[in-house]
C-alpha cells in the first residue's frame, strides 16, 4: 500500500468486509471517500476506512 488510499479491493482484503457491505457503507456517508465516484471511476477510500469497516463489523456481529 505505498498510496495514500485504498479501492474497495484492498479494503476488502484488509477488512473481511464483502461489497455490499463497503457499498453499504459508502451510500450512508460513513467512509471517508477521496473523490466522486462515477462510471468507470471508482472510488477511493481513505486509510482510516480500514478501522471504521472493521469497528461496524464488530459492532454488527455481536
Amino acid at each position: 500500500m505505498n498510496e495514500n488510499f485504498l479501492t474497495r479491493k484492498q479494503l476488502m482484503k484488509a477488512t473481511g468486509a464483502n461489497p455490499e457491505q463497503i457499498t453499504y457503507l459508502r451510500l450512508r456517508k460513513r467512509l471517508p471517500v477521496l473523490n466522486e465516484p462515477d462510471k468507470g471511476i471508482p472510488a477511493k477510500y481513505a486509510l482510516e476506512s480500514i478501522e471504521i469497516v472493521k469497528d461496524w463489523l464488530e459492532k454488527r456481529n455481536k
